[in-house]
């Protein structure tokens, strides 16, 4: 294999891998910056005790909530076209299964 049909190769291959890197991110940001948030709510209600308002703790719960708000409004646009992508195709399988037995292609 020569360099350049190597380079071709690698150029053909590599948006197929930026969408399973964003398939995956999606999700995961959502349910961090949901996370951070959760945090934020535990420490201000006092679910951890002598960790309350004012307290370092607090602080780096406030800073993980600004980071997360973002990550978790941004995101869950994206997650819902995705949801909805992935509905459509599965019932479009689903009239490609019932017209075609997989199973007579290996028997």
């Amino acid at each position: 294999m020569s360099q350049d049909s190597f380079w071709r190769a690698v150029c053909r291959w590599t948006p197929d891998w930026h969408d399973t890197i964003r398939y995956h991110a999606g999700p995961v940001s959502a349910n961090s910056g949901g996370a951070w948030d959760n945090a934020k709510k535990l420490v201000e209600s006092e679910g951890i005790e002598g960790y309350g308002k004012g307290s370092d703790v607090h602080a780096s719960t406030i800073v993980g909530d600004t980071v997360g708000d973002p990550l978790k409004d941004t995101v869950g646009p994206s997650l819902d076209i995705l949801i909805k992508i992935m509905a459509v195709i599965s019932l479009i399988m689903v009239s490609v299964f019932g017209e075609y037995n997989l199973l007579d292609l290996f028997m």
